[in-house]
């Protein structure tokens, strides 16, 4: 019988998830099925299931995906003419990279806007081909103080809404078309405040 030392020899070579509630939970599970299995039968069979949960992934690897946002999001155009002239003229949006026929990209924030001309980058090789047919939804965020400010002006530059909601958080966004159809919305800071975790930046 393998000596308890010797388990908690393992156990410390682990290392690395100590402060990792989940890794705290199954180290308790494992210590568990050692002291059952150890009642049950006084041979080294015993220390299979053991073995089985201390050789996991999670042990040996805990990290864990973390991705801090969405970088990029993607329209579809049949004249990036005119993507170029809503997005950049009458929205503000800086142009990146234009390439004629093929894509337009701008920038909003630390975001990435890419419109594709959607012929061209359905025959893509490399990177993978990709489209979409019908309207494609995105949001903008704006600073709350500044949220009636950007609606106002939208009206002035004779863009019409489509429609207003008013969120659990109690908070309004508004809701606009491109001259593709894609339904576009202004949302203030803060809206999905009730949905992400008590430490996000928003």
């Amino acid at each position: 019988m393998v000596s308890n030392v010797l388990i908690v020899n393992y156990l410390q070579h682990l290392g690395g998830v100590k402060s990792d509630t989940r890794a705290r939970f199954f180290r308790v599970k494992v210590l568990f099925v050692f002291v059952k299995s150890k009642f049950l039968m006084e041979c080294s069979t015993s220390l299979i299931p053991l073995i089985l949960i201390l050789e996991t992934d999670y042990f040996r690897n805990p990290f864990k995906l973390n991705f801090t946002q969405i970088k990029e999001t993607c329209l579809y155009f049949h004249d990036l003419g005119k993507a170029r002239r809503f997005y950049h003229e009458v929205l503000g949006l800086p142009v990146i990279s234009y390439v004629p026929d093929k894509h337009i990209f701008f920038t909003a924030g630390t975001s990435v806007l890419l419109c594709f001309n959607r012929n061209y980058s359905k025959s893509k090789k490399s990177p993978p081909a990709h489209f979409a047919e019908g309207p494609i939804h995105l949001a903008f965020e704006v600073r709350s103080e500044e949220y009636e400010a950007h609606k106002q002006e939208l009206l002035k530059k004779g863009i019409g809404l489509i429609d207003k909601v008013i969120w659990e958080t109690g908070q309004e966004s508004f809701y606009f078309e491109d001259p593709e159809g894609n339904v576009l919305e202004i949302v203030p800071v803060g809206i999905w405040a009730i949905a992400l975790p008590t430490n996000s930046k928003n």
